[in-house]
């Protein structure tokens, strides 16, 4: 996984965004049955799964801020698998939103 959290940092009224790439080894296969944020209200996620044939094999979650105002939050992504050696993927989320300078005049 890389890389192993989310940070977003940046101006209220900016987009703030990050993704993080999921690997699937061929040794391990897995399949997602689920995602979901423990909070979940200052943010949207997407998980995508690469397409067959590329380079590297497995997942792209594309983390979202939708916070509209001034303020930091924490939150944790969970991805659910059926795999044996790791159930669970947990992803923590670090974001800071700063006033835009207009916003301060």
């Amino acid at each position: 996984m890389s890389p192993k959290r989310i940070q977003l940092r940046g101006a209220v009224g900016k987009q703030l965004q990050s993704t993080i790439q999921i690997e699937r080894l061929k040794a391990y296969p897995y399949t997602v049955k689920n995602v979901k944020a423990k909070d979940g209200k200052n943010l949207r996620f997407e998980l995508k799964e690469s397409a067959p044939g590329k380079d590297t094999d497995g997942y792209r979650l594309i983390v979202t801020n939708t916070k509209n105002t001034a303020g930091s939050y924490r939150d944790m992504i969970t991805i659910e698998t059926d795999s044996k050696f790791r159930p669970t993927i947990r992803i923590p989320v670090v974001a800071r939103i700063y006033a835009s300078k207009k916003q301060g005049k």
